[in-house]
C-alpha cells in the first residue's frame, strides 16, 4: 500500500512539474530594453507619397544617412530599421524627378512607429510618431 501511494505522489509531482515547464514555455517574453547595450530594437516607418514623382528616402542621425529604400509616386511603402537608443532622426527626400527635402527632427526610440506623409508640396510633409 505505500508503494503505491508513492508512486502516485511522485506521478502528481511530475504532472505538476510538466505543468510550470508548459506554461512557462508559453509564456509572453518581454521586450528588449532600449537601455540594454546588448538588444537591438527597430523602428517601422510607413510612407505615404501623395506627391506624383517617385522618390528615395533616407534616415539621417547623428550616425550619418541610412537609405531605407523607393517609395513610388502616388503609393505606400512599409520600412523597418535597426534602432538601438533614444535619438533624433529626421528624413530626406530625394525626388527622382530632381529636387530633395529634409524633414522636421523627431525624437524616437526603439519600438516606435513613424509616420511620414507626403502631399503634393514636400514643404508640407508631415512626420509622426504613433
Amino acid at each position: 500500500m505505500r508503494t503505491t501511494s508513492r508512486r502516485r505522489r511522485r506521478a502528481v509531482g511530475l504532472v505538476v512539474v510538466a505543468l510550470i515547464v508548459a506554461v512557462g514555455a508559453c509564456s509572453k517574453r518581454t521586450a528588449p530594453s532600449p537601455f540594454d547595450g546588448e538588444s537591438i530594437g527597430e523602428l517601422r516607418v510607413v510612407v505615404d507619397n501623395q506627391n506624383f514623382n517617385d522618390l528615395r528616402i533616407y534616415a539621417v542621425t547623428t550616425r550619418g544617412p541610412q537609405s531605407l529604400g523607393q517609395v513610388g509616386g502616388r503609393s505606400q511603402s512599409d520600412f523597418r530599421l535597426e534602432w538601438r537608443q533614444l535619438d533624433e532622426i529626421r528624413f530626406r527626400l530625394e525626388f527622382l524627378a530632381g529636387g530633395q527635402h529634409n524633414t522636421m527632427r523627431i525624437n524616437v526610440s526603439p519600438g516606435d512607429i513613424i509616420e511620414i506623409s507626403i502631399p503634393q508640396n514636400p514643404n508640407n510633409t508631415i512626420v509622426r510618431r504613433r
